[in-house]
């Protein structure tokens, strides 16, 4: 195929194999080279972790539009999980991923699954804290990591965390109105 993008598994007929049918914890984002491990060690993983994940290799169907269905499947997912490597440092289309997740307000995971040049990689993905992903005895933990990531409300936390401060001020200054 022209677009480089292979073995995306048939859907059954009739069924809605688009995105739009329902919000997904997250959309991966990944280079071919590293096919592997994202369709036999990641996905599998946050599957059983109870999360649902949409990625390119089974959330396209034959003859679609590939980009769109890609778009559409960053739009109804929560978050935007980069799986680093040196191949998807220099991939024109994660790029393209990564800028539409960022117009799209999506919060950022960088999942660093092999040693990356940070110079290489798009500038929305240097700024938040990446989370490594070995393939081998550390994978569990580091899941737990990036499921973490997933499923914390960092702004919530943040505003909580004001709102006690102004509390506490407000407790010290004799509750002045």
């Amino acid at each position: 195929m022209a677009d480089g993008r292979q073995d995306r598994k048939a859907t059954v007929p009739g069924a809605p194999p688009t995105p739009e049918a329902g919000r997904h914890d997250a959309f991966i984002s990944y280079a071919r080279e590293d096919k592997a491990f994202v369709a036999d060690v990641l996905c599998p993983a946050l599957r059983r972790r109870g999360k649902n994940v949409w990625v390119d290799l089974t959330d396209i169907p034959p003859a679609a539009d590939w980009r769109e269905r890609i778009r559409l499947g960053i739009e109804a997912s929560k978050a935007f999980v980069f799986v680093l490597s040196p191949e998807s440092a220099r991939s024109p289309e994660c790029a393209r991923e990564c800028r539409q997740a960022v117009e799209m307000h999506k919060r950022l995971v960088p999942a660093l699954y092999r040693d990356v040049d940070p110079g290489e990689v798009p500038r929305e993905v240097r700024a938040p804290n990446w989370v490594p992903l070995a393939d081998g005895e550390q994978f569990e933990r580091q899941l737990d990591t990036l499921v973490y990531a997933l499923e914390a409300d960092l702004d919530w936390r943040d505003a909580h965390a004001r709102l006690a401060v102004r509390a506490r001020e407000w407790e010290e200054a004799d509750r002045d109105r």
